[in-house]
């Protein structure tokens, strides 16, 4: 996590303020039931509310110092480590009163040292581990032994071939509630945080950070995905090559700035003039690459001819009032007839098209072929290139 080590230890703060605000009311309103000393020892009872909510005050101060500590000390690890050491110890004297081998207490040995590291130091996790193990079994030991009474607040919870009281079975379970509410809702909001981490993580690597659109990296996969679905399956598959007229002199007439903005309102053009399930990705500088899954030759004509369209109608406003138009030089190739050609082969023959379109004088569409010479979209050769549109 992110967070400042202030901010941690007042998370944890405020937990243990909770949990003991929790125990204290508890206590407080068990001591008033009618036939409390059929379950608890009521004097024991009270004397631990009273504990219970000191413990809460002194959380509860600890979480007003905190903000104070950090104007005037700066921010300190030994925070968290004083935070962990107080609930590890507040919480093992909590066990101590009800029982150091109930199961509150193994939820909190199994729940809070697994969600301590995800959140906190580990460090300080680790330390308040060591201190609340060595406390609990310091205090298991010495109730073995006979010095310290098991569990001094409870009364009537089974033994001596006595039933298991229905109220510290439910009793339990409330104290253990808590921690695992709490652990359950913290672990589900970090997971929640790593998966939608790890997704922007997975769209940086597959998306141009200036364009929003599939990188090469990403194009080239999807390009080999549906190479082989063409050859496997028989649809045509069509590849788009477009280049943006002149874009250097716009770069360097009109400064980086500017031409980023051309780049960005251009990937959205051909966005826009695609259909759903075809694909657009930068291929480089101002090079787009355009997949067209199931179109022959002529359906990417027409498809083609749309996104040159889209493209001229680009307009890029400047600050003195002038504007910047754009136009694009398109290479087209389809692998009609289940030819069986190799990705590099298309992307060749897309981009001696795309040379061509260049070479015929720019903002045209050229037909790229595998037998033959290019050819523009009226089916005229090109093999006198260049020559004017």
């Amino acid at each position: 996590m992110d967070w400042t080590s202030t901010i941690k230890a007042s998370v944890l703060s405020a937990m243990t303020l909770a949990l003991h605000g929790h125990y204290g009311i508890w206590a407080y309103s068990v001591a008033r039931m009618p036939d409390a000393h059929l379950y608890v020892d009521v004097s024991q009872l009270e004397t631990n509310a009273h504990i219970y909510l000191l413990l809460a005050f002194i959380s509860l101060l600890c979480l007003m110092l905190l903000p104070l500590a950090k104007r005037t000390l700066g921010d300190h690890t030994w925070y968290e480590h004083i935070a962990a050491q107080y609930y590890a110890l507040s919480l093992c004297y909590a066990s101590y009163t009800i029982g150091t081998l109930t199961l509150p207490t193994g939820a909190v040995f199994t729940g809070a040292p697994v969600v301590g590291f995800i959140l906190f130091n580990r460090w300080a996790v680790l330390w308040a581990l060591a201190t609340a193990l060595v406390a609990h079994i310091t205090v298991t030991y010495l109730t073995v032994q006979g010095y310290l009474e098991y569990a001094p607040i409870v009364r009537g919870f089974g033994g001596d071939g006595a039933p298991l009281s229905g109220f510290w079975a439910i009793n339990m379970y409330l104290f253990m509630a808590p921690h695992l509410l709490t652990l359950l809702a913290i672990a589900f909001y970090v997971l929640r945080r790593w998966r939608r981490r790890e997704e922007e993580v997975r769209l940086l690597s597959v998306t141009d950070a200036l364009t929003g659109l599939s990188n090469r990296r990403s194009i080239m996969s999807h390009l080999n995905r549906e190479q082989n679905r063409s050859l496997q399956q028989g649809p045509s598959l069509s590849i788009v090559l477009v280049d943006l007229d002149h874009f250097k002199s716009i770069n360097d007439t009109w400064g980086h700035q500017v031409g980023d903005r051309v780049l960005v309102l251009a990937a959205q053009a051909l966005r826009e003039s695609v259909r759903q399930n075809d694909l657009v990705g930068r291929w480089g500088g101002e090079e787009f690459l355009i997949l067209l899954p199931g179109t022959d030759t002529e359906g990417a004509l027409t498809q083609v001819e749309r996104v040159r369209a889209h493209l001229r109608k680009v307009v890029v406003p400047l600050e003195d009032g002038a504007e910047v138009r754009i136009t694009g030089s398109i290479g087209v190739f389809c692998n009609e007839g289940r030819q069986q050609l190799t990705v590099e082969q298309l992307l060749h023959y897309a981009d001696e098209a795309l040379y061509a379109a260049k070479a015929a004088g720019r903002d045209c569409v050229v037909v790229g072929g595998s037998d033959g010479p290019a050819k523009d979209a009226a089916g005229v050769d090109l093999n006198g290139w260049p020559r004017p549109v």
